[in-house]
């Protein structure tokens, strides 16, 4: 998800700041720095909660189910919601 915002936000600011030729001249350069992004937080995250497992489940042993269900909803809402602005604005910005 990271790297999809980021991407979502690079595309179209790139879209408002160069011409569609140079975009194209220039698309393997973008594809490879987008490459790159991805990889460095996919080691960053790695980093970061690698072995991170018991010491989330100790924290979280003692919640409700209903608790469970509710902050599950926020994360499915928050992975969804990003997905949703780019549709919704990639819809109003085209006209």
């Amino acid at each position: 998800m990271q790297t999809f915002l980021i991407a979502v936000i690079l595309l179209e600011t790139s879209k408002w700041m160069m011409k569609v030729d140079a975009r194209a001249l220039h698309a393997k350069q973008f594809g490879y720095i987008g490459a790159a992004i991805g990889l460095f937080l996919m080691i960053y995250n790695n980093k970061k909660y690698n072995g991170k497992y018991n010491q989330y489940r100790y924290y979280w042993k003692d919640e409700t189910k209903g608790t469970r269900i509710l902050k599950g909803g926020y994360v499915v809402l928050t992975l969804l919601f990003p997905i949703a602005l780019v549709i919704i604005f990639g819809v109003h910005w085209k006209k």
